[in-house]
């Protein structure tokens, strides 16, 4: 009897010793669990918030757009993107990319403080743009005294760069300052001031001029394809290179998937204001980019600040 009851009294201290190990294993599992899984949350993509800057590109026309882009982004699990639109005398500071033309980030490039994440074409199935000189239809005055042209802006490689180079070899390097040089704003207004005899010359990527003209902002028989500049990338999405390198590389592997695969009436939106979508650069992208500066010409260049950006 002694036995037995030795025997059950052994077994009841297991018991209980086994049931108080077990009850602190589980308690140490769910705590684990739950730590584990505010660190998965934090750093689940989906749940990662994103700040993009917005340069070059008009808040008014955009605006929406984006909002409704972002929405695609977030619902499909891409990342919680917000916007903040730029105006050319800011500095890309505060955010974690920013939409820009790759002739403003040149310099941003070159001093070191920004990457290309992502080439932004204006046009599916082509990485670069190609600047053109539209006149009105007959052809220009080459008579005149005066040669007057205007371009969208003095930041962008294909509306500006290409084209006004382009130019500036056929008239010869002695008419470079005698060319009146206006910047629109727009390429509607570009394509208006040629139109209307305001201006002589519109530099323009052609790229964009088809899409203007599918969207009949001008009747064909109107302009002339002038003259043909070197293509460039023209926009590009450019990462702060202080974001962690896992974080950045988490956004952009998947938001090219889902930017690939974004609905037809979304990727038409985006498209009437030049991002037909958005590539992985190459080291031969990089490099045009960087070299984008030596052949800005020097009238405009001395206008902005090298290398630490436009000023």
């Amino acid at each position: 009897m002694a036995r037995n009851g030795f025997q059950k009294l052994d077994y009841s201290m297991l018991s209980s010793y086994l049931g108080r190990w077990a009850t602190l294993i589980i308690f140490a599992v769910t705590i684990l669990i739950a730590v584990g899984a505010l660190f998965l949350k934090e750093d689940d993509i989906a749940h990662m918030p994103v700040k993009i800057g917005v340069f070059d590109l008009d808040s008014a026309k955009v605006h929406q757009r984006f909002v409704d882009f972002a929405g695609y982004i977030r619902e499909k699990g891409g990342g919680d993107i917000q916007w903040r639109f730029l105006k050319d005398q800011d500095e890309p500071t505060g955010c974690d990319f920013y939409i820009m033309t790759s002739l403003r980030f040149a310099p941003y490039l070159l001093r070191g403080g920004l990457d290309c994440s992502l080439l932004i074409p204006a046009q599916e199935g082509r990485r670069y743009s190609t600047g053109g000189i539209i006149v009105k239809a007959g052809g220009p005055d080459m008579e005149s005294e005066e040669m007057t042209a205007v371009f969208t802006s003095r930041f962008s490689a294909a509306n500006f760069l290409s084209p006004y180079n382009s130019l500036v070899k056929t008239l010869g390097e002695s008419q470079d300052e005698g060319i009146l040089v206006d910047f629109a704003g727009s390429e509607e207004r570009v394509i208006y001031g040629v139109i209307f005899g305001a201006y002589t010359f519109g530099g323009i990527s052609l790229e964009r001029l088809n899409v203007l003209g599918e969207m009949d902002v001008y009747h064909r028989g109107e302009l002339e394809v002038f003259l043909e500049g070197e293509p460039y990338p023209e926009m590009v999405l450019a990462v702060d290179k202080s974001m962690e390198e896992r974080k950045h590389r988490r956004f952009r592997d998947r938001f090219v998937i889902l930017a690939d695969r974004m609905p037809d009436g979304l990727k038409a939106d985006l498209g009437s204001f030049g991002i037909s979508g958005f590539v992985p650069p190459r080291p031969e992208d990089i490099e045009v980019i960087g070299g984008l500066w030596e052949v800005m010409p020097p009238r405009f260049g001395a206008a902005m600040e090298r290398p630490g950006g436009p000023s």
